[in-house]
């Protein structure tokens, strides 16, 4: 028996109109199972590996990475050498990609010379097949990256920025960290001296500086640079949907003429990409002129000071909008204190004291720039400050140190007053003198002026007081007018003349 949802009971008038429609539910399968993969897709953020890994901003393409150039080099007056790229090898579809390649050193010398660590903005997909990307580039004027990025120095930068399309405003933290040394080339590879850069950048935990990968590194710069030529290793990979890491091995020999090295570089390069927050404007962002070419905003500090209007040249006109605005709102840089890249000695290439600092008080330096960064360009309700005063404070060893001076100098001087002859409190180069002559009984009163001061006391002699010392009586004559007495035989009584005092 068939059952009624089968049989065919619904009248639609003519086969042709049943055909049409079996043709439009035919359609609507295929565009659903396509949707339905891309769904699939969407979920999984598998995106097409050809540029590496990103950090997806909207279903367009808008989106920020690494440089995807930084394995690219073109250069323009050389023949048969105009172009170079090192192929991208995916690991994992979207999620990270590694490349290793030996070339040419003529293309040494644009490799140093190109700054490294900066963003890459992609606008969207479409723009993107048309290499319309644009790069996060340090200013001249007031971010020393824009020379210490390129070269032979170790330094690192970190940097807060923001990318606003629309109405959708996007805010980032990078952290680039360079390390280089510099090499004879007439001399044998340097092996010891690489390796000990790789493995001190690898981690700081020494436990892990034994890792096998470790030496495959070094060991494949080493095979990569035996024929003569210059050499790169290095890898992308996505962390979660919000940050995108680049490690960078470059082995370059930079060239006067086209087959005369003047030395090695040697250069590593980390490269990490947060995004830390985003955000809807109340309104879309506005171009600050007018332009004919894909263009966008440049600001710093929140401030717009220019445009990319021109540097498109007059091609890629079609079409032509603006794009947004890149703002790089806060810069930290620190060279020396990481070491030297103009040496060949590894350990001052890279100072590990310096370089462990660092790591110590990341995230303290991360909150430095990302607060300075919300003031200056998104929002200062944003930052919490705490404010602090300070106060005077003594510890209790302190009140002691103070309190035991005071109770030592009062108890002598009451000491002093109470049982002590007057003179003493009064004579103090005497006391001093004495102070120095500890253990010399006899010697005190025999230098210069300073005299034993002597007991003074009355007795009564013939029916007379006089005074009396340990040495004698003092005597007065009368003999002679002061006048004419000679110093050197006069006897003085230092009461003068006075009435006998009459003892009762």
């Amino acid at each position: 028996m068939v059952s009624n949802f089968v049989a065919t009971t619904l009248a639609v008038g003519h086969n042709a109109v049943k055909s049409i429609l079996f043709r439009i539910a035919g359609l609507c399968l295929q565009v659903g199972v396509f949707k339905f993969f891309a769904l699939i897709a969407s979920v999984k953020n598998a995106f097409t590996a050809i540029s590496g890994p990103r950090i997806w901003l909207d279903n367009e393409g808008f989106s920020v990475s690494p440089d995807t150039y930084v394995t690219t080099s073109s250069i323009s007056n050389l023949e048969r050498k105009e172009y170079y790229i090192c192929p991208w090898v995916p690991i994992t579809e979207g999620e990270s990609a590694s490349w290793e390649c030996s070339f040419d050193n003529i293309h040494a010398g644009q490799f140093a010379r190109t700054p490294l660590g900066q963003p890459e903005i992609h606008w969207d997909d479409v723009t993107d097949q048309s290499y319309l990307s644009e790069y996060m580039r340090p200013n001249r004027e007031d971010n020393p990256w824009s020379f210490l990025g390129s070269g032979g120095d170790t330094a690192m930068m970190k940097q807060m920025f923001t990318v606003t399309k629309g109405r959708r405003r996007h805010t980032f933290l990078e952290n680039v960290m360079k390390v280089s040394a510099v090499y004879d080339h007439n001399q044998p590879f340097p092996r010891d001296s690489v390796h000990d850069l790789v493995k001190r950048t690898w981690s700081l935990d020494m436990s892990q500086w034994n890792d096998p990968y470790i030496t495959k590194i070094t060991e494949k710069i080493r095979h990569g640079v035996s024929n003569n030529t210059s050499f790169q290793f290095g890898s992308v990979q996505k962390s979660g949907n919000n940050t995108v890491l680049q490690f960078h091995y470059e082995y370059l020999n930079l060239v006067a003429t086209e087959s005369v090295v003047i030395f090695s570089l040697f250069r590593i390069s980390l490269v990490n990409i947060t995004i830390i927050r985003s955000e809807t404007l109340p309104e879309p962002v506005k171009p600050l002129e007018g332009c004919e070419h894909y263009y966008h905003n440049r600001a710093t500090g929140g401030k717009v000071y220019g445009t990319s209007c021109y540097e498109q040249g007059s091609s890629n006109k079609t079409g032509a909008r603006f794009f947004g605005q890149i703002d790089s709102s806060s810069v930290l840089v620190i060279g020396g204190t990481l070491g030297d890249g103009s040496t060949n000695v590894s350990s001052v290439a890279l100072n590990q004291k310096g370089f462990q600092w660092v790591a110590n008080n990341t995230e303290k330096l991360d909150n430095l720039v990302l607060s300075r960064g919300y003031i200056m360009a998104i929002d200062p309700g944003l930052v919490t400050l705490e404010t602090s005063r300070v106060q005077a404070a003594m510890s209790p060893l302190q009140v002691l140190l103070v309190i035991l001076p005071i109770i030592f100098c009062a108890a002598i001087w009451v000491w002093l007053w109470l049982r002590v002859d007057p003179h003493y409190s009064n004579s103090l180069l005497a006391n001093l003198y004495a102070t120095t002559n500890v253990g010399d009984t006899n010697t005190s009163a025999d230098p210069g002026y300073i005299q034993t001061m002597p007991d003074v006391g009355l007795v009564k002699k013939d029916g007379k007081v006089q005074m009396a010392t340990s040495t004698g009586v003092f005597i007065h004559n009368h003999s002679e007018t002061v006048g004419n007495v000679v110093m050197e035989h006069q006897q003085t009584d230092p009461r003068g003349y006075y009435t006998p005092i009459q003892n009762p």
